[in-house]
């Protein structure tokens, strides 16, 4: 549901006079040309951490030009920790001479949408062809990546109690709080 969720939201923002920049998830952009983590998991891993440092320098750089600019991520780079060790994620950060604390501020606002594979019997591979986890794997890095944005100032967790529409109006509510906007 994050890529619909993330077009609902570009919709929604763009009606309310944004120019909404959407960074893609880096891993499917990978595996889609041909990138896949056959090559190494650990150096798989460092590619994804490139290219999310760059596009999202790159998305940050454009809305520095652009009025009323928003940026969506569908993923942030916390999300990278269920798939790598934390000596190596740690590692590619001292690279680029930045921390966890300093990602993490980038960021204004966190939406972390829990998997469908808790509390719903939607969860499936069919959605996308290179998501390749269990419904139990998918439960373990939601709990991870959940785990990877603890501490973030404004960091916010949408559940499965409704269905997706009600989950998608709970995500508008936090990010108009979150950006003081009165729906």
């Amino acid at each position: 549901g994050k890529s619909s969720s993330l077009e609902f939201i570009k919709e929604k923002l763009s009606e309310k006079g944004y120019n909404v920049i959407v960074v893609p998830e880096v891993a499917t952009e990978l595996m889609s040309a041909g990138i896949t983590p056959q090559m190494g998991i650990k150096p798989f891993q460092r590619i994804i951490f490139e290219m999310q440092y760059f596009k999202e320098f790159l998305a940050r750089k454009v809305a520095k030009y652009t009025e009323n600019s928003v940026i969506l991520y569908d993923r942030g780079f916390m999300d990278q920790m269920p798939y790598t060790t934390e000596a190596d994620f740690d590692a590619a950060c001292e690279e680029k001479n930045t921390d966890r604390a300093e990602i993490m501020d980038g960021y204004d606002c966190v939406i972390h949408l829990i998997t469908a594979a808790i509390g719903t019997d939607l969860y499936s591979t069919e959605t996308n062809q290179y998501r390749r986890e269990t419904a139990q794997e998918a439960v373990e890095i939601d709990t991870q990546s959940r785990r990877a944005w603890e501490g973030h100032k404004n960091f916010n967790v949408v559940d499965n109690s409704t269905d997706f529409s009600g989950k998608l109006e709970r995500v508008m509510s936090i990010i108009y709080d979150s950006m003081g906007i009165v729906a």
